[in-house]
């Protein structure tokens, strides 16, 4: 593994598959919106049906945000990155392997939307973080900086770090609130919208 990440596989080569598999599972998640219905329904018919189904659309639509959001933040991390090792290889592929993984959770929430589904689906949403929070990390190590870091660097890393735990801590706090109403779990993630607004009024200020 060492021999093939060293001179074989370079970073182009490996956002190359990245970009790929994102495609992938960004298309993949409408296939859970499925329009099964039967002939000569009535508008009232038709309208309850289409009411019914939005857990689908909801979850189809935060899972693709999200999907979008770590393939932003995934871009982000390989920027400018000319060394890659073992180690980022192997991460990598456990990221895009959790990345993968979710159109599961995400039609699993859509078509049953209880709070064993919502366990499931913010474990599952907040596991590629860690990946990406380590590959990030071990990039730093093998792609040093020639002296020290300026202040918009830091402040660059720092607004990454923040932007990518954040989905983590949206996930805890939506648990945390399937445990006293499910019906309203998922307004922890309207948590990410505010700390981003907030996120952008100190930036301008």
């Amino acid at each position: 593994m060492k021999d093939l990440a060293k001179g074989y596989i370079t970073p182009n080569r490996l956002t190359g598959l990245s970009d790929a598999i994102f495609a992938i599972v960004l298309t993949l998640l409408i296939l859970d919106l499925k329009l099964e219905t039967p002939e000569g329904m009535t508008d009232a018919e038709l309208w309850s049906h289409l009411v019914g189904l939005y857990p689908l659309v909801i979850a189809y639509t935060l899972t693709f945000f999200l999907v979008a959001k770590y393939w932003q933040l995934h871009t982000v991390v390989f920027d400018k990155k000319k060394n890659i090792n073992a180690t980022i290889l192997v991460l990598n592929l456990s990221f895009l392997l959790s990345i993968s993984f979710l159109p599961l959770p995400s039609g699993l929430l859509g078509t049953n939307y209880t709070q064993l589904s919502l366990l499931i689906f913010n474990f599952s949403i907040s596991v590629p973080a860690i990946f990406l929070y380590f590959v990030a990390k071990e990039l730093e190590k093998v792609n040093p900086v020639d002296g020290e870091l300026s202040d918009e660097q830091i402040s660059f890393s720092d607004q990454f770090t923040v932007s990518l735990l954040i989905i983590p801590v949206a996930a805890v706090i939506s648990v945390i609130i399937s445990f006293f109403y499910v019906r309203w779990a998922l307004i922890g993630w309207a948590f990410l919208l505010i700390k981003k607004f907030l996120l952008k009024k100190e930036t301008s200020s």
